[in-house]
């Protein structure tokens, strides 16, 4: 078995805490969260445990879901400003 495949969310939470912290107008799908915000140790992952760990990131308005015009949601920062929701 992976070891990156008994990390828990709340790990891979704090993963994507800090990769936002460093590219903070990132934003993606899951499977794009998966696979380029998270470093390759972790990439094998579950979409289970990532979308948990998404999942616990927006109840804390780290992260916020909007639907894209494709169908699929799309994971980004809140604007940390009012100004900023202007995009």
């Amino acid at each position: 078995m992976n070891p990156s495949s008994r990390v828990s969310p709340q790990r891979i939470a704090k993963v994507i805490e800090d990769y936002l912290e460093a590219h903070p107008g990132a934003a993606d799908n899951l499977q794009g969260i998966i696979s380029c915000w998270l470093p390759p140790e972790y990439r094998h992952v579950s979409p289970e445990v990532a979308e948990h760990a998404v999942e616990m990131l927006c109840k804390r308005d780290i992260l916020r879901a909007e639907p894209h015009l494709s169908g699929q949601v799309v994971f980004r920062r809140p604007p940390q400003d009012p100004a900023d929701d202007a995009s």
